[in-house]
């Protein structure tokens, strides 16, 4: 933090949230490699008396995104207009499943990485579903591999078989 920002700090007795110091770290240390971290300050004063070192302060810096979800599968027969996807993305992420821009649905990989997403109920027709990964820190992998699916929920008209006797004839 700079001398004038520690002075609007003392003057105001503004309290620092743990987000606004990680950004000030960021800003002045350009940390930006993923890890656990341990801080610590000092406050030195005009005379130069040097405070004791405070209490750390424990945080993770996750700046990556997980990796896009891939294996997806459709688990359900082609005329059942909530298809089931499931994949692997990474663990504990939360995996939104979309057509085109649209929202079908989402769950949290399990801590293999497994998802089952039920979508949202689809007219019949081709779509080309894609996932993305949310990691905890908020960090949004890329798209998936497109998955093409049919559903096709249309029940088929009945035939009727005539067979004639030829002994009746």
């Amino acid at each position: 933090i700079s001398k004038e920002e520690w002075d609007n700090f003392k003057k105001k007795k503004i309290r620092l949230s743990e987000t606004d110091i990680i950004k000030k770290i960021n800003e002045r240390t350009k940390a930006k490699n993923d890890g656990n971290y341990s801080l610590t300050a000092t406050a030195t004063d005009a005379a130069g008396n040097v405070s004791q070192l405070s209490s750390p302060l424990s945080i993770t810096i996750d700046a990556t995104a997980p990796a896009a979800p891939n294996s997806l599968s459709n688990s359900s027969a082609a005329n059942d207009s909530t298809p089931n996807i499931i994949g692997i993305a990474e663990a504990g992420s939360t995996v939104n499943l979309y057509n085109g821009t649209t929202l079908l649905g989402s769950a949290t990989a399990d801590s293999n990485g497994l998802f089952s997403i039920t979508s949202r109920s689809l007219s019949d027709g081709s779509y080309s579903l894609t996932a993305t990964a949310t990691d905890a820190a908020g960090n949004t992998s890329t798209s998936s591999a497109a998955l093409a699916i049919t559903i096709n929920t249309t029940v088929p008209n009945a035939c009727l078989l005539y067979t004639s006797d030829a002994a009746d004839e």
